[in-house]
C-alpha cells in the first residue's frame, strides 16, 4: 500500500494527494503534524533514500536554519531523534511503498506509483 507522509500545510503535500485521487491511486494518507513519524518509520525512510539524511531534511525549515551549522557535527543518533521528534524537519510530501520512495512534489517522480493495470 502507498503511503503518504503529508503536512496540512503544504501545498506540495495537497497536489500529491489530489494526483492521487485523481487517478484512482489508492493510498494511505499520513499528516505527520497529527501523527508523527515512529522510528520504525523513519528507519525505513531513510534506509529508502540513497543520501539518508540529505534526502529528507527540509533544509528550509526554521529549525534547520537555526541548527545548521551544528547538525553536521551531529552523531547518526542525534540526527536521528531531533528529526523524529520535530516533523518540520523532514521534507514533505514523502511517499512510499514497500522500497520504492518519493520525496516532494513532482510527477515525474510520482509516475512510479500508478499500478499496471492503470498505466
Amino acid at each position: 500500500m502507498i503511503v503518504i507522509y503529508t503536512s496540512t500545510s503544504s501545498l506540495s503535500c495537497r497536489n500529491t494527494v489530489s494526483w492521487f485521487r485523481v487517478r484512482g491511486i489508492p493510498f494511505i494518507e499520513r499528516k505527520l503534524n497529527k501523527q508523527p513519524l515512529t522510528s520504525d518509520e523513519l528507519k525505513n525512510i531513510l534506509l529508502s533514500t540513497c543520501n539518508g539524511f540529505d534526502d529528507i531534511i527540509a533544509i528550509r525549515s526554521k529549525l534547520y536554519k537555526k541548527i545548521q551549522k551544528d547538525f553536521e557535527n551531529y552523531t547518526f543518533e542525534e540526527a536521528f531523534y531531533l528529526i523524529l521528534n520535530n516533523s518540520s524537519l523532514i521534507k514533505k510530501p514523502i511517499i512510499m511503498e514497500g522500497k520504492r520512495i518519493a520525496i516532494g512534489y513532482s510527477e515525474d517522480k510520482l509516475i512510479q506509483f500508478i499500478p499496471k493495470n492503470i498505466k
